[in-house]
């Protein structure tokens, strides 16, 4: 009883907190006010606050919007240690105070800028920053602490002299690396923006840019840095090839942004799936400065944009309720119909309608939508149909995945791309029809543990991980432009009992049959180069097998635990 009690005590006391640090009057964070929340991305902390306590924001491993206010004084002990997905964090010119240990941790923040009239760096204040490129630093430092950036290999850009720095007292472990690495007299560019040039409110706050944004061919055009910096990416420019390459961190640079200067269109790399975005204005060098197309990248990272013409402003934010694009919209109807309306590509990720997803049983994809974006209805467990309109020309990733209660698809003959694993998990899934003229289909049906027939158009050439788990499938047509079953397309579809596959098939890859135990005859044909490892694993009713003269590569595994499986080799010894 005393546990239970302590523990709605405990529970209490954090709701409490957390409804003071949000409060508008507040004059501090307290001492672990939002100590190891996993969950919280951003946060704005209030005007008037002047002090943040210790280990206030420590462990925050979600933590990457976080916008602190003028006035703020104080910054304590280890407040955002461990703090690792902040990239940049502007500290405002008002703080006095940094305590120890304050950023230790934050291995993905890039940039720093430490404000005039900070006078010590604490023990162990930038450690294990490991991607910090840049500091700058006043010259009102006097004191730097014990390993205070140590496996910190950071440029400092400082903005005294050299004699100053050497009379900057540091500890004999402060691990300041080599001296090269310290840039002296340091000046901050001075932004000299005309008073009637465009500006962009992002979340809330204006962002600093060098060049002013511009105007040409009625689409607004704005330096790369300043907007995908104020979205906390990490930008890369090559010179060679001229392309910039956006991240999300340092740690995280598989899934990019890929634009080049000149071209009208870029790629964008989520999972390993490629999305082409196509722009009405490329990306070009203006002023010394790689301007790119607003509207466009905003989009693409899931951002609603508004242009204010009497005032000259772009506002970026969160999508509101309603919106699904940027001329895409949405309606809710009281039998469960969501209808999706307007033009053009649906957002990728970010949607409004998250807390009504449950009650939506239809959804109908109107004429003028293109794309249906990454995710879109990924999770609607009561949706039981939907109609898709012959506009759209692409399905983004997972973007129907776990549907519980969807029962059959067509999926119309616009379509040119279906993402990774649209249709995954999709589990009262029964009959899907894809008149998509797709060349490859990867995860589709993946884990529609029901469905019994599917029919593919003739224009499909790869096959992986398409019909996994799919326990219950009985038929599928295999067309003839197919060339290669990969890895895992038909791994434990139980119900399969013969295939004939096509003459054009050159490729079985790893697991590509395996434990579809009531398999019991499989052609293989002439023109097949490669069986893959275990391939054909523990299909227990396979019953006779001849390898074709073509056949290379063939797995040593590739047939093991099939016990009735009479093999006929056709090729030259």
């Amino acid at each position: 009883m005393k546990r239970k009690l302590l523990s709605v005590l405990i529970i209490l006391s954090m709701i409490l907190t957390i409804k003071a640090v949000c409060a508008d009057n507040i004059n501090s964070i307290p001492d672990e006010a939002y100590f190891n929340n996993y969950s919280m991305t951003s946060f704005t902390v209030p005007d008037g606050v002047k002090s943040i306590g210790s280990y206030a924001f420590c462990n925050c491993l979600s933590l990457k919007n976080l916008i602190l206010p003028e006035g703020l004084e104080e910054i304590k002990t280890r407040a955002f240690m461990e703090c690792e997905s902040l990239v940049r964090l502007r500290i405002p010119s008002t703080v006095r105070t940094i305590g120890a240990g304050a950023f230790d941790g934050c291995n993905n923040l890039v940039e720093l800028e430490i404000p005039e009239g900070i006078t010590e760096l604490p023990d162990f204040a930038f450690a294990n920053c490991t991607h910090l490129d840049k500091l700058i630093l006043p010259d009102t430092v006097y004191y730097i602490g014990d390993r205070a950036f140590i496996n910190c290999d950071t440029d400092i850009y400082y903005a005294g002299s050299e004699e100053q720095w050497e009379n900057i007292k540091k500890h004999d472990k402060a691990e300041i690396k080599s001296e090269n690495k310290i840039h002296f007299n340091y000046k901050k560019p001075e932004i000299n923006v005309p008073d009637d040039a465009i500006k962009i409110i992002l979340d809330g706050r204006e962002l600093e840019c060098d060049v002013p944004p511009v105007i040409i061919d009625d689409r607004t055009l704005v330096p790369m840095r300043a907007i995908f910096e104020g979205m906390n990416k990490i930008v890369s420019w090559e010179q060679e090839t001229k392309t910039i390459i956006v991240y999300d961190s340092p740690s995280h640079i598989s899934s990019p942004i890929i634009m080049e200067i000149g071209k009208y269109d870029f790629i964008m790399i989520i999972n390993s799936v490629k999305r082409t975005v196509s722009l009405e204005v490329p990306a070009q060098i203006i002023q010394d400065r790689t301007m790119v197309p607003l509207r466009a990248v905003a989009e693409a990272l899931g951002r609603y944009v508004q242009w204010d013409s009497e005032n000259r402003i772009v506002t970026i934010s969160e999508v509101p309720e309603g919106v699904c694009g940027y001329s895409a919209f949405w309606t809710l109807d009281d039998d469960g119909t969501l209808t999706i309306s307007g033009s053009g590509d649906m957002y990728d990720d970010s949607f409004s309608w998250e807390d009504k997803k449950d009650m939506v049983k239809r959804v109908v994809i109107e004429e003028g939508i293109e794309r249906i974006g990454r995710r879109a209805f990924q999770g609607f467990k009561n949706l039981e149909s939907v109609e898709i309109s012959d506009t759209v020309k692409s399905i983004g990733n997972i973007a129907f995945h776990d549907c519980y209660s969807l029962k059959t698809i067509t999926i119309p003959e616009s379509v040119e791309q279906i993402d990774l694993k649209a249709f995954a998990y999709c589990e009262s899934l029964k009959y899907a029809e894809v008149k998509a003229r797709v060349t490859e289909l990867h995860g589709t049906f993946s884990g529609c543990e029901k469905l019994q027939s599917v029919v593919l158009p003739d224009t499909v050439e790869e096959l992986a991980g398409t019909f996994e788990f799919c326990y219950a499938l009985e038929e599928v047509n295999m067309p003839l432009s197919l060339k290669k079953i990969g890895y895992h397309t038909f791994l434990k579809c139980y119900k399969l009992t013969t295939l004939n596959l096509p003459e054009g098939v050159t490729d079985i890859g790893e697991a590509a049959f395996a434990y579809s135990n009531n398999l019991e005859e499989v052609t293989l044909p002439e023109g097949l180069e490669t069986i893959g490892e275990k391939a054909f694993y523990e299909c227990k009713s396979l019953k006779t097998i001849n390898i074709p003269s073509s056949v290379k590569n063939l797995d040593k595994t590739a047939f093991w635990e099939c016990p009735k499986v009479d093999i006929t080799d056709n090729r030259v010894e």
